[in-house]
């Protein structure tokens, strides 16, 4: 039963990071920079083209379509 502070923890993780995402992007416009901690922390606005580390597939519908596809089976 002790494994189960892992997934919460886990959840928890990607829950943090999936709402400061939105929040971001909705918030934010491509480009701009934000100072959190002087120079030290920034965020700074981009979009990934690609998926994992900017691996790019080329696709005719991008890359939503082909992870769809990959898990679709």
């Amino acid at each position: 039963m002790e494994h189960i502070k892992y997934y919460i923890l886990s959840l928890l993780i990607v829950l943090v990071d999936q709402i400061s995402k939105l929040l971001i992007h909705l918030n934010m416009h491509l480009g701009q920079e934000i100072e959190v901690i002087g120079d030290w922390f920034r965020l700074h606005y981009v979009l990934n083209p690609g998926i994992a580390f900017g691996i790019q597939f080329d696709f005719l519908y991008g890359k939503r379509d082909c992870l769809l596809s990959l898990f679709s089976c």
